[in-house]
């Protein structure tokens, strides 16, 4: 689900908040993606469970709240709510500019 939204926002265009217009230019659209949330949605896809998961296994550990192991996967997941807050912000703002009532959202 995170990796198709990754692909979309490769494609999908974005204000320039200086002049307020749409940019429509894939080049710029990929640039400014990289620069700005690309890394975060990327860290939101890991499996973050199977890692650590695979990191007990490998080093013969368990994680307790205090390792780092768990203190890596809390961050790993703080990314994903990370994500989720910036998919709400999105809806939100395209919601009021498009006009669309609450009915047609739950659609979505």
């Amino acid at each position: 689900m995170f990796f198709f939204d990754i692909l979309v926002n490769f494609f999908t265009w974005y204000e320039d908040e200086v002049r307020s217009f749409a940019i429509k230019d894939p080049k710029r659209i990929a640039l400014n993606y990289l620069n700005t949330w690309f890394l975060v949605d990327l860290i939101s896809c890991l499996p973050i469970d199977s890692i650590r998961l695979g990191i007990e296994s490998i080093f013969d550990i368990k994680a307790d709240r205090t390792s780092s192991i768990y203190k890596l996967n809390s961050l790993l997941k703080l990314f994903r709510l990370f994500k989720v807050i910036h998919a709400a912000k999105f809806i939100s703002t395209y919601t009021d500019k498009l006009n669309l009532n609450d009915s047609i959202m739950r659609l979505l």
